[in-house]
């Protein structure tokens, strides 16, 4: 019990070590364009990527402030920026996903497109001869055939 105690109070030390670590702007930016390349990725795959930039764009806007104020500020605003990135980060895979299902969507809807194509073709080649001279004969029933000569 009393080692159990011990190794909980030396994680939640270890935790508050790693919280009280001041962020430093090229750790951030470093992390920032390791997402970024994630939402790239996301975005070749197909998926809606525009609100993930915006906040990674408000991230380096964040940065960017931070390294041009400087003091306990700078620390306040880095903080703002990692949590942005962090959410960013967390939100990549969902929409991988949502990409993937929309992806599998438009493939299907693709091969219905093309056997309505092809069945629609062989119902016309089938039957349209038959309906069009059906519709010419009632077209041309009145018509009385008398023989010339």
């Amino acid at each position: 019990m009393r080692a159990l105690q011990v190794t909980a109070l030396l994680l939640l030390a270890s935790a508050a070590v790693v919280q009280a670590q001041p962020l430093d702007p090229e750790s951030v930016r470093l992390s920032l364009s390791q997402v970024f390349a994630e939402v790239v990725r996301a975005e070749m795959e197909g998926a809606n990527v525009t609100e993930l930039a915006a906040k990674l764009n408000q991230a380096l806007q964040l940065v960017r402030e931070a390294e041009a104020v400087g003091g306990p500020e700078s620390a306040e605003l880095l903080r703002e920026a990692e949590d942005l990135i962090q959410e960013v980060n967390a939100s990549i895979p969902g929409l991988l996903e949502e990409a993937e299902a929309e992806a599998r969507r438009r493939l299907i809807l693709t091969g219905v497109g093309v056997a309505a194509l092809v069945v629609g073709g062989v119902l016309a080649y089938v039957y349209l001869p038959r309906l069009v001279w059906l519709a010419w004969l009632r077209a041309r029933r009145g018509w009385k055939v008398r023989r010339v000569g």
